[in-house]
């Protein structure tokens, strides 16, 4: 039930989670390496761990961040959940996946979360092109530290 791919995601996700609120205090962005480790999992595992991990992502943000318990962990369990069903039935690990999932997966998550598309465009355009440009770099560092099976390979 519980393989070791499964226990780091849980360990990598808690330190994502750190990591992403120590630099969104410095930095203005909103930084979505969180996001980036829940797709990657969700990839990895399918749609039901995909939605659990998220779920529990989710809660790190809602029980440790200054919201109400319930919005992040709806929003990022979702998240999960398209992701680990995309996985299973359009795509396994394609270009599509790497590159432009999780920025998908960023934008909706923001939507969610309450920007809107008339006055926040450019900031969610913004938060889009920066989750491209991180979530490449997190998935081969995800790959090499998680214990994933070599045997997937990639299809461009």
């Amino acid at each position: 039930m519980w393989s070791k791919t499964r226990v780091f995601a849980l360990g990598w996700i808690f330190v994502f989670f750190l990591f992403q609120n120590t630099l969104n205090l410095i930095f203005p962005p909103n930084f979505k390496f969180l996001l980036v480790g829940v797709v990657f999992y969700s990839l990895i595992e399918g749609a039901f761990f995909g939605a659990v991990l998220g779920a529990a992502a989710g809660l790190f943000v809602d029980f440790f961040g200054p919201s109400v318990p319930g919005p992040h962990s709806l929003i990022l369990g979702l998240a999960g959940a398209v992701s680990g069903f995309t996985a299973s039935k359009i795509f396994k690990d394609s270009f599509f996946n790497r590159w432009i999932l999780p920025s998908l997966m960023g934008f909706f998550v923001d939507l969610g979360g309450g920007l809107s598309l008339t006055a926040d465009g450019l900031r969610l355009l913004g938060f889009a092109v920066f989750t491209v440009l991180i979530s490449p770099p997190l998935f081969f560092f995800l790959e090499r530290v998680s214990g994933v099976k070599k045997s997937r390979h990639r299809s461009w």
